[in-house]
């Protein structure tokens, strides 16, 4: 059941969000399930981030340049995950960290589950403008490295919980994750994690200053993994009981070519962009 925000809620007059920085990132994905979204057989149906994009007064073309499918299809992976996740667990909560205005809530929802969007204050402001807080769902203005968030959701031992941190934890230093997670372990037992990572050369490109157009230089993204780099994370608590690592699929054009030519060359699938599952024992278990 898609609980719907009524067009009127933010759409009386062309918004000029005030963002920059790590913030200002939300607006690239929402162009691109936009952009996809119009198209007459879509991969994506997403209305809400056509009629947020509708609202906007924003240069998405001199800062993005022309949409492409990279965000499209995390989101596709993302919503398969969450819709399996849901099948076992349909009254569970959702905790998005740093969702911008992803508007999966939108496409997930299945009339029983609560979701939480925390993200910081600049742009928990711009999504209310969009997505104001109902029954249900709620957004929550802070840090995800902040531990405030997982002290205020229902207990996790009891009440089935999902995280998840698309296109966030890439900003993060090294460090930053780890002790993301290690919170996570010691403050959240039970729960599911859910999180995109990027490889390190791509990494490497964001610190060199990646001038995605003339306009626009994307934020450094320090934190960036291999495959194995990922699976390797069930060793950074106790309290982590598996990690999986979950392919992007091919689908059409240049980057669906170079995504099945890559899987197909030894060596190069240690270093593509993934989602990784990570999920945490129900017992409490801590590390120091």
């Amino acid at each position: 059941m898609m609980s719907r925000i009524p067009p009127s809620v933010g759409t009386a007059k062309r918004h000029r969000p005030a963002l920059s920085g790590v913030p200002e990132t939300m607006l690239w994905p929402l162009i691109n399930r936009a952009a996809e979204a119009r198209r007459p057989a879509p991969l994506l149906d997403d209305p809400e981030a056509i009629r947020i994009v509708d609202s906007l007064d924003y240069p998405f073309a001199e800062h993005f340049g022309p949409p492409d499918l990279s965000h499209v299809h995390r989101a596709l992976v993302m919503d398969r995950l969450i819709r399996m996740w849901l099948r076992q667990h349909p009254a569970g909560q959702i905790v998005a960290l740093g969702e911008g205005l992803e508007t999966q809530w939108f496409r997930v929802d299945n009339g029983r589950l609560t979701w939480r969007s925390i993200d910081l204050p600049e742009a928990i402001a711009v999504r209310r403008e969009f997505l104001p807080d109902t029954d249900r769902h709620q957004n929550w203005s802070g840090s995800a490295l902040d531990v405030q968030w997982m002290e205020s959701l229902d207990d996790t031992r009891t009440r089935p919980t999902l995280i998840t941190a698309a296109g966030l934890l890439m900003y993060f230093r090294p460090e930053q994750v780890r002790t993301l997670i290690h919170e996570m372990g010691n403050r959240l037992p039970g729960v599911t994690l859910l999180l995109d990572v990027i490889p390190p050369w791509m990494s490497r490109w964001t610190l060199r200053g990646f001038r995605v157009t003339p306009q626009y230089t994307a934020p450094p993204m320090p934190w960036g993994i291999t495959r194995r780099q990922l699976l390797a994370m069930q060793t950074w608590h106790p309290a982590i009981e598996r990690v999986e690592a979950v392919d992007y699929f091919a689908s059409r054009g240049i980057r669906g070519a170079m995504i099945r030519m890559v899987r197909n060359t030894p060596g190069l699938w240690n270093h593509l962009p993934m989602i990784g599952k990570m999920t945490f024992r129900r017992e409490t278990v801590s590390a120091n």
